[in-house]
């Protein structure tokens, strides 16, 4: 649920920036150190799979996007998909459709082994 920072009265101001990635595209996280050479490559699929998805979100339609993810995740025996959304940006209140006049993020959590991955793609 969205409570509003006003309604708690808290001093707090969420200040977007870019995300750090590795090389190979996959965001950078102190998680990706206990990953083995195996897991790490599998992990790398991650950035592709959410560059499609952003695709077909504009496409085709979130919940096409979401069918695809877990095509995806399902190839892959050493992933785990916990959850992929398609979120208002500025709420993060779940969507089921989308419009090119508002801007809205995809939202993923997997694991690959016993590692825990998440990673963000605004959709412009």
């Amino acid at each position: 649920m969205f409570i509003p920072k006003t309604t708690l009265h808290l001093p707090v101001e969420i200040v977007a920036c870019p995300i750090l990635r590795e090389p190979d595209g996959l965001a950078m996280s102190s998680r990706n150190t206990r990953l083995t050479p195996q897991e790490r490559q599998i992990a790398a699929l991650i950035p592709k799979m959410m560059q499609q998805a952003v695709r077909i979100v504009k496409e085709q339609g979130i919940a096409e996007a979401k069918e695809f993810i877990g095509i995806e995740v399902a190839k892959e025996p050493m992933m785990k998909l916990d959850y992929f959304e398609v979120c208002d940006a500025d709420t993060l209140l779940s969507l089921h459709t989308f419009s090119k006049d508002k801007p809205a993020v995809c939202l993923i959590a997997l694991f690959v082994g016993n590692i825990r991955l998440i990673d963000n793609w605004m959709i412009n």
